[in-house]
């Protein structure tokens, strides 16, 4: 199976963006069909912070309920656009560079 063959949202909440191959039974040298999802970088991560028996209760709520679903997606996309957010201000000191800096010596 190749990677277009794969599903082009996430299993869990139905985002599109930040997707990744996700390895079902945790064995990334098993790349079999039925050992491979798709899931948005925020549920692959949850994943494994959940552990997969929980991560699994959780896809199925997900099936079936919508609301719950609804919920997830916009967690996910408040932490995506947080996490984009802080990526494209980077590491900036807030300094007013109009302000010269002076430096004390030390009298000792």
């Amino acid at each position: 199976m190749s990677k277009k063959d794969f599903r082009t949202a996430c299993r869990a909440c139905g985002l599109t963006i930040a997707l990744e191959i996700d390895h079902v039974n945790e064995n990334h040298f098993d790349n079999s069909s039925g050992n491979r999802r798709t899931l948005c970088k925020f549920h692959h991560m949850e994943k494994t912070r959940m552990g997969p028996d929980l991560f699994k209760e959780l896809l199925q709520w997900t099936r079936e309920h919508p609301d719950i679903k609804n919920a997830t997606r916009q967690t996910a996309q408040r932490w995506l656009l947080q996490k984009t957010n802080l990526k494209s201000h980077g590491y900036q000191l807030d300094m007013d560079i109009d302000t010269p800096m002076t430096c004390k010596a030390n009298d000792n």
